[in-house]
């Protein structure tokens, strides 16, 4: 009978990647992934490390021979175009990934019964070109239509503002 051997190094300890995908998806349409987040998980110290990558990035897409908006890599090859572009563009491994497009955030958070968000203003779309659009401030919890408002809303503080609130979703999950 073979002698035990030690474990070199617990496997449930070592740190992983996960690429985060908010897909903007229509009837018939493939969608975009218009939330791009990689994240390390390092379980020995319980971080998360995250990195937001805006949408209107242009880069290489690989499978495509192009360069466009990170964005369009996942309508055009889906979730495996999206990590290998990712891949190449951080020049890190994704090993990992989750993708949810609106109707699975809506239920995923009526599910959860609401999420706790730090809401200080009202988030209303009044630009006739963007989307009717309306979230207010001070709620306990908000609904999962209201939290997908609240990813949506882009008024104010542009890709940047937008990439904060999604990082701030994150975090309220999490909690």
């Amino acid at each position: 009978q073979p002698e035990p051997q030690p474990i070199e190094e617990d496997e449930t300890l070592k740190p992983f990647s996960v690429l985060l995908l908010g897909i903007d998806q229509r009837i018939h349409d493939k969608g975009r992934s218009d939330t791009i987040i990689y994240s390390v998980i390092r379980p020995e110290d319980h971080r998360v490390l995250l990195i937001s990558i805006p949408r209107d990035s242009f880069v290489e897409i690989v499978g495509r021979n192009t360069h466009d908006k990170i964005n369009h890599a996942y309508a055009f090859g889906g979730a495996k175009m999206s990590v290998e572009t990712v891949e190449r563009l951080l020049d890190a491994p994704v090993e990992h990934y989750a993708a949810i497009n609106f109707q699975g955030l809506v239920q995923l958070i009526d599910y959860l019964g609401g999420l706790h968000l730090e809401l200080e203003h009202d988030l209303i779309n009044r630009d006739p070109a963007h989307e009717k659009l309306e979230v207010r401030a001070g709620k306990e919890l908000y609904s999962g239509e209201e939290v997908l408002g609240f990813l949506r809303y882009r008024e104010i503080g542009g890709d940047i503002g937008r990439t904060q609130r999604h990082q701030q979703f994150l975090y309220a999950l999490l909690e």
